[in-house]
């Protein structure tokens, strides 16, 4: 075993035990509560929170004269603007003044959504004063839980599990089973950032009828990027064969990825849209005809807001994290050591033999299949 690994594992062992010996959880009876306020948690990435929003609107629908709260890192909480499930947004901002601030709400029922050992949000949920709390029973953590949720042994989509929560919760609250199945993630666009990223495009010389193309070159962990060299490639491969117009988004951590991307690029007619709130940018993304990209997240915003996608797909699990939905195409390599779930990797095979031929096959075959018939008409040639 790596020293990383042992490091790892010691420290979970010695904040089991002491989780064990110092918290002294309460029993709540289901009869003693009226859920009037309920305070999700989801503080790390855009992605999480794009696929616990599945969670948050079970919640709504069984509660529905409850007030729903979401605590996000900062920069996320545009991506909830005009969702019909959530009444506000709280931003995170250090662990003590939120704690001091959460105080002030005295909610009914605090939820940590995370799958995963950090203990951060557990501790936001179990020290907001709330009457109730919830998580998943993970590395010693449903101690700190009034209602825990352990996942299933038979792997599926993360988004299964977090409204496996939603049910544990609505069982001990109402005493009900319920089957979420047909629940997916779900962005709401507001009106006037659609009506902006219109200008935007139009500014940028695209016309209605125009072929549109996304791509995001960008991923939080290298280890999710293809290489950079490729998607320029891909970008002017699509320019040439199919006549569309590139729009190349990305945060403004991925500015110096975007510029180099752009530069690498034959065609330079591929418009940057970098740095744009979560809300312009999902507004952006639902107007493009196909979206490529990396496992990240705008994927998981392009499919929440029904926009067919081709991601690649390397050190991820492809069971726990592919876009949601029936109109998205992952291209990844089936290695002896995928998926991994490093974020750094000194053989990057599984990203590197993903070939530029497959991803462009792959969005022609979007395209065909999603866009209008004169548009597939006028601009991708007829198969032999």
């Amino acid at each position: 075993m790596k020293p990383k690994m042992i490091a790892r594992n010691s420290y979970l062992l010695i904040r089991n035990i002491l989780l064990w010996l110092i918290l002294r959880p309460k029993k709540v009876a289901p009869q003693d509560l009226t859920i009037k306020s309920i305070l999700a948690i989801r503080i790390d990435r855009i992605g999480d929170l794009v696929l616990s929003t599945p969670a948050i609107k079970a919640l709504r629908e069984y509660f529905p004269k409850a007030k729903i709260y979401v605590l996000v890192k900062k920069g996320n909480e545009t991506l909830l603007k005009g969702s019909r499930f959530v009444d506000s947004v709280i931003v995170y901002n250090n662990f003590f003044d939120t704690l001091k601030l959460l105080h002030k709400y005295q909610f009914d029922l605090a939820i940590d959504l995370l799958m995963d050992y950090p203990i951060k949000p557990t501790f936001l949920a179990y020290f907001s004063r709330a009457k109730l709390r919830a998580g998943f029973s993970v590395i010693g953590k449903k101690r700190l839980f009034d209602i825990s949720a352990k996942p299933r042994t038979t792997k599926k989509h993360i988004s299964e599990y977090m409204l496996d929560l939603a049910s544990s919760i609505i069982k001990f609250c109402l005493g009900k089973d319920v089957d979420f199945s047909q629940f997916e993630p779900e962005i709401f666009i507001n009106g006037e950032e659609e009506k902006e990223m219109k200008r935007f495009l139009q500014e940028k010389g695209i016309l209605e009828e125009d072929l549109l193309v996304g791509i995001h070159p960008g991923g939080y962990y290298p280890t999710q990027r293809w290489p950079i060299e490729n998607f320029s490639q891909l970008a002017d491969r699509l320019i040439e064969e199919f006549k569309v117009r590139i729009v190349i988004v990305g945060s403004f951590q991925e500015k110096t990825l975007v510029d180099k991307m752009i530069s690498l690029m034959n065609h330079k007619s591929a418009i940057k849209a970098v740095g744009f709130s979560l809300d312009r940018l999902a507004a952006l993304i639902s107007l493009m005809d196909v979206f490529a990209c990396n496992n990240s997240g705008p994927l998981h915003i392009a499919a929440a807001v029904n926009i067919p996608t081709v991601s690649t797909m390397g050190p991820t699990d492809q069971v726990l994290w592919r876009p949601r939905g029936k109109n998205h195409i992952v291209i990844r390599q089936n290695l002896f050591c995928s998926p991994c779930n490093r974020g750094i990797c000194k053989n990057h095979n599984c990203m590197e033999l993903i070939a530029v031929d497959d991803v462009v096959g792959a969005v022609k075959k979007q395209l065909e299949s999603s866009v209008g018939k004169a548009k597939s008409e006028k601009y991708i040639p007829r198969r032999d």
